[in-house]
């Protein structure tokens, strides 16, 4: 019954069904992203990590390119175009949105998130045995150095994290790191708002 339903088909109505496949997958996975990010809990501080000021390269670059091209289908009045450009349109969207949630930075009480669709991936603070950091052009590199244990074997493995840190967010960042991560590493937190704001800057 399938098969003869897919004989039957034309190539146009296939690429139809397709496209409205793979924009329902976009769907969840976008629901799937806020779901997770609202479940996130006990959030310090967030910020913008992608390379496009902020958003994420790919997906914005899509996005727009996709958005031109239904203005264009509208405008030409190319009917027979319409409803495949706007599933195109409805599946950027769904992906701009999941890429950045998935692209921003999430420092909780708990630990760093790397990956908000997998809490597994999630550094708790206690995990963390080093970490050094270096300034850039417009923000700081922080290189974290923590270990994890393979739920199979037992074996204990090293990992290493890189995060850019804004300027902006460098004061409320260290004093996070000097809350959870002072006692072992000899770090004093800062206790006025002046402080805060410049809070880690090198010394001249």
């Amino acid at each position: 019954m399938i098969f003869e339903t897919l004989r039957l088909m034309n190539a146009e109505t296939i690429m139809q069904v397709m496209l409205g496949f793979f924009a329902f997958c976009s769907f969840l996975l976008a629901l799937v992203t806020l779901w997770n990010k609202f479940r996130l809990r006990n959030i310090r501080l967030t910020w913008r990590q992608g390379k496009l000021a902020g958003f994420p390269l790919f997906a914005t670059i899509f996005t727009g390119f996709t958005l031109l091209l239904l203005i264009v289908a509208w405008y030409n009045g190319m009917e027979g175009y319409k409803i495949i450009i706007g599933m195109y349109g409805f599946m950027s969207l769904n992906w701009m949105v999941s890429s950045y949630l998935m692209s921003k930075r999430y420092i909780t009480d708990y630990g760093i998130a790397k990956n908000i669709n997998d809490p597994s991936q999630t550094i708790a603070w206690s995990d963390i045995h080093d970490f050094y950091e270096h300034k850039g052009m417009g923000f700081y590199r922080f290189s974290f150095f923590y270990s994890s244990r393979n739920k199979t074997t037992g074996q204990v493995s090293c990992h290493k994290l890189d995060i850019e840190v804004p300027e902006q967010r460098i004061g409320a960042f260290r004093k996070i790191l000097a809350q959870k991560l002072g006692r072992r590493f000899h770090m004093e937190p800062p206790k006025t708002w002046a402080e805060i704001s410049h809070y880690g800057k090198p010394s001249t």
